[in-house]
């Protein structure tokens, strides 16, 4: 219990100082925490109102459910297949299951995170997406030294 209770500890703080330093990487996951990142250093450039802010913030509280349960879900099928592949007469059907799931809570959480990314820019006006798109590639030009 106490490992858990670290575990759920650690992620919900330092999974979003590793976002922070956008080197969010190609996943789904970085992407939607990055773009939140990116939408909370700019709300006042996009003028976002406390009620998008709210609705933000949910959406995102949301998303970190959902991977601490994928990310439980994909451990404890790894767990199974171990003990599986462990026992004397391992069954075949039982590892494929826990593989299955394994890939099921990952393709399901990454469902979730493209509908997250199309919830969190319904909450923005058709002006602050083009003002979102704008900061976006105009930081990340600098970046790049363009």
């Amino acid at each position: 219990m106490k490992k858990l209770s670290l575990i759920l500890l650690v992620s919900l703080f330092v999974v979003p100082l590793a976002y922070a330093n956008q080197g969010y990487g190609d996943s789904l996951e970085g992407m939607y925490f990055g773009k939140v990142y990116f939408l909370f250093q700019n709300k006042t450039e996009l003028g976002l109102t406390d009620d998008q802010i709210e609705k933000i913030k949910a959406i995102k509280f949301d998303m970190k459910r959902a991977s601490i349960n994928a990310d439980s879900a994909k451990e404890l099928a790894a767990v199974d297949i171990q003990q599986e592949l462990h026992s004397d007469q391992p069954d075949l059907k039982k590892i494929d299951a826990s593989v299955d799931a394994k890939h099921q809570a990952k393709s399901n959480l990454e469902k979730t995170m493209a509908r997250a990314l199309l919830d969190t820019k319904a909450v923005l006006n058709p002006e602050q997406v083009v003002k979102l798109k704008d900061l976006y590639y105009e930081e990340h030009s600098r970046k790049k030294g363009h």
